[in-house]
């Protein structure tokens, strides 16, 4: 049996599986999804992605250096970690460049939005005066 069999198909070591506290529905994420707040599609019920064990400072690790240890890091040179820690940084620069560039779409799409609710508000105005002229719909 290989390490990969061990998991549930479409999951590898790079995900994080996690039960639902309320339901027990057996959830998977990627580990860039540790710490983040998602909702169960089950039951609905919010609750936070579990960070990994390797993320966690070591025991023999006092909590105020934060040191953070990996399987891969235990043998890795300071350079090796650093250039992780590089790639990482680009990784979530380019995240963060996407992400401010949707939002700023999404706000012109709203602003677009507004003023076709505003145009369309006008003329459901211009309506009710019309029929107001009209005046009491006959019995």
């Amino acid at each position: 049996m290989t390490p990969s069999d061990a998991y549930p198909e479409g999951f590898s070591e790079q995900d994080i599986l996690f039960e639902c506290p309320n339901c027990s529905k057996s959830l998977g994420i990627d580990q860039r999804g540790a710490g983040l707040v998602v909702k169960c599609p089950d039951c609905g019920t919010r609750l936070r992605v579990p960070m990994p064990e390797y993320f966690a400072p070591r025991p023999d690790t006092p909590a105020e250096e934060g040191q953070v240890s990996t399987p891969e890091s235990e043998s890795a040179t300071p350079q090796d970690a650093a250039h992780r820690l590089e790639v990482s940084l680009e990784a979530l620069q380019r995240r963060k460049d996407t992400l401010e560039h949707e939002r700023v779409q999404t706000g012109h799409r709203v602003e677009r939005l507004r003023e076709e609710v505003a145009v369309m508000q006008t003329a459901v105005d211009r309506m009710v005066e019309i029929l107001q002229d009209f005046g009491p719909a006959p019995r």
